[in-house]
């Protein structure tokens, strides 16, 4: 099975290999999604990478999405 990568609060930055995703569709690469509603959209235990940068500041639970993040990830 393929790794589930995702690439959060992307912009315009389209990575292969990665679920690149953003409040703003930027392109048809990019899913919408708000970061700032709970739960987000992967299952608990689904993902097994997850990249975010310069991301946190722009959300209102930081908190709260850290523990999002924490969820959906695989253990380990």
């Amino acid at each position: 099975m393929k790794p589930l990568k995702l690439h959060l609060g992307c912009r315009d930055r389209i990575w292969k290999g990665f679920v690149n995703v953003d409040y703003v569709p930027y392109s048809k690469e990019v899913k919408k999604v708000n970061l700032n509603k709970y739960p987000l959209p992967w299952k608990t235990s689904s993902v097994d990478y997850i990249h975010c940068e310069h991301l946190l500041v722009f959300l209102r639970d930081p908190p709260g999405f850290l523990h999002e993040l924490h969820r959906i990830c695989k253990p380990n």
